[in-house]
């Protein structure tokens, strides 16, 4: 859930400097690079609010499925399945 977190986290923090460098570029627009700024600043917004969008739609779906209700993370789990599967099969042998 932390993993997350930290996404979601870091496009909000994209979408902010995608933000300022449009303000910014939009402030000085007669100097010279002012429109390549703007640009790479619409650029960056748009993927970060796609970015956020997914983030958001993958961690809503996984709390859904019950990923996150055990203190138990993914790693672990996968690594829980992986073993018990190993010994299933050493076992059956």
């Amino acid at each position: 859930m932390f993993v997350f977190h930290i996404a979601f986290s870091l496009t909000l923090i994209a979408l902010l400097g995608g933000c300022f460098l449009y303000m910014k570029a939009a402030a000085h627009h007669k100097e010279a690079g002012a429109g390549f700024a703007k640009l790479i600043a619409v650029l960056v917004i748009l993927v970060s609010l796609v970015s956020s969008v997914c983030i958001s739609y993958c961690g809503i779906k996984l709390w859904q499925s019950g990923v996150f209700q055990n203190m138990m993370n993914m790693h672990q789990a996968m690594n829980k399945d992986m073993i018990s599967k190993d010994v299933m099969t050493k076992h059956h042998k």
